[in-house]
């Protein structure tokens, strides 16, 4: 798998299913244009980590680790009720899900405070994919 069908695979899942619960709340991806909606939004980076050789052989395993970061955005002033609608919503997108050969782990939340005119909370999710050369 490479990086482009890595991040293909991430973001694909990650609209489908954010679409479908929440349709008129906009993602914004990593050096794509969006509009910020002012009801708020959700931005998602992929973080890529450093790769590593697992397995040694005829074949070799590498497994190239990652973060899939998620940071949602609420007007200020609205109570948390649609950050924990949307953090919820995201964990059963991506907490330990396996999808196009990728591996999930479980969450880290970090309630960030105010963003210009938005409260932000961001969403880390290790992942791994495996890949044999």
């Amino acid at each position: 798998m490479t990086y482009t069908a890595q991040r293909n695979a991430i973001q694909s899942k990650f609209a489908t299913d954010w679409s479908a619960a929440f349709p008129s709340v906009p993602v914004v991806f990593d050096n794509l244009r969006a509009d910020k909606a002012a009801a708020g939004y959700v931005a998602l980076h992929i973080l890529n980590g450093d790769a590593s050789l697992r397995s040694m052989g005829a074949q070799r395993l590498i497994r190239y680790p990652g973060v899939i970061s998620v940071d949602i955005f609420v007007p200020l002033d609205k109570g948390l009720k649609a950050i924990d609608q949307y953090a919820d919503t995201i964990e059963g997108i991506f907490r330990a899900q396996n999808f196009s050969g990728i591996t999930c782990r479980a969450a880290q939340r970090r309630d960030l405070g105010k963003d210009e005119n938005y409260w932000r909370v961001n969403l880390s999710y290790p992942f791994f994919r495996d890949q044999l050369v």
